[in-house]
């Protein structure tokens, strides 16, 4: 399976309408990459295994090529790949993790294994109200 790069145009359409429809995802995870950085290309390939199998129907997957798209992706303090958001309901989330400070965004690479767990705790969570996420990864 491969991917189409996605706007950041729409990502923003997706994350209205993410807050305004109820039959749109309430979960929204936009990846940042760079086409030729070997750890990009691996979260890619994670997320792509992911897509494909199904497991996550309620939640929207977007690819962003941050050289496609690099003033956008530096006013929301993307400087380096992959790094990875969640949005919930068109809001985005805090992500907390033991010895980081709160951020919006992971950055790095983990086993597709990990991204699924986390794709669970955090539509569990929001499903349950919350906004901060607390991660062990």
């Amino acid at each position: 399976m491969e991917f189409v790069w996605d706007s950041i145009p729409n990502v923003q359409t997706a994350l209205t309408e993410s807050s305004t429809k109820m039959t749109y995802p309430k979960l929204i995870v936009v990846l940042f990459l760079t086409p030729w950085n070997p750890t990009s290309k691996s979260t890619a390939r994670s997320f792509l295994e992911i897509v494909s199998s199904g497991e996550f129907p309620n939640v929207k997957i977007f690819f962003v090529n941050i050289e496609d798209e690099l003033a956008k992706c530096k006013s929301l303090s993307i400087h380096t790949t992959p790094a990875v958001q969640f949005f919930w309901g068109g809001k985005i989330l805090t992500i907390r993790r033991p010895d980081w400070d709160d951020d919006n965004k992971f950055v790095g690479t983990l086993p597709k294994e990990h991204w699924i767990e986390l794709i669970h705790y955090i539509f569990d969570a929001c499903s349950r109200g919350e906004t901060t996420m607390f991660s062990r990864f």
